[in-house]
């Protein structure tokens, strides 16, 4: 059995492969070499696998943010050997699942634009160049925060169009109903 995560900053997605076939694919809490907690990434795999899949795991893949740098990458891999005790565990970026997923053995520039941002030039089944992030709080352009940065900075500025001002008061009102469902 094989196990490929890709995580990102709030989620994991987990796919289960036995005999070259997608058993299970599963959703869980993101896992964070900078933001999560030894203890409670242990407990999140206790919590969502089986005693089967900890046993008859012989690799786990996992791509995620932060994992550039060997130390921290080290930190989630002791993490995942901790309950997967019997696989070999690579831990690398996610920009480097971004490549393979996208390219396979070709090359190209791949990006990732989620809660947060990166970008890298993919070739010979690595990423051989990034630009570094500067981080969520002065970088990650085109993420998820900086969108939410942008969008919370040109509402409290009255420079949002009229039809998004009225959408975010009627869903600061609504207590959490989603904006995408009242656009036009």
């Amino acid at each position: 059995m094989i196990i490929i995560a890709e995580s990102g900053a709030t989620k994991t997605d987990w796919c289960l492969i036995d005999n070259g076939r997608n058993i299970l694919k599963k959703n869980t809490e993101g896992i964070h070499p900078f933001f999560s907690e030894e203890q409670k990434a242990v407990d999140l795999l206790k919590a969502n696998f089986d005693e089967y899949a900890a046993k008859e795991c012989r690799q786990v893949h996992f791509y995620g943010p932060g994992t550039s740098q060997t130390p921290a990458a080290q930190k989630v891999a002791g993490w995942l050997k901790q309950f997967f005790t019997l696989a070999a565990v690579e831990v690398s970026t996610d920009l480097l699942a971004a490549g393979r997923g996208a390219f396979g053995y070709e090359s190209g520039m791949v990006c990732i634009m989620g809660t947060g941002s990166n970008s890298g030039l993919y070739m010979n089944s690595e990423i051989v160049q990034t630009i570094p992030s500067l981080g969520y709080i002065f970088g990650d352009e085109g993420s998820g925060a900086h969108i939410g940065k942008q969008l919370l900075y040109d509402y409290l500025n009255d420079r949002c169009p009229d039809i998004v001002a009225g959408l975010f008061n009627d869903e600061c009102r609504a207590g959490g109903k989603s904006l995408y469902n009242s656009l036009p």
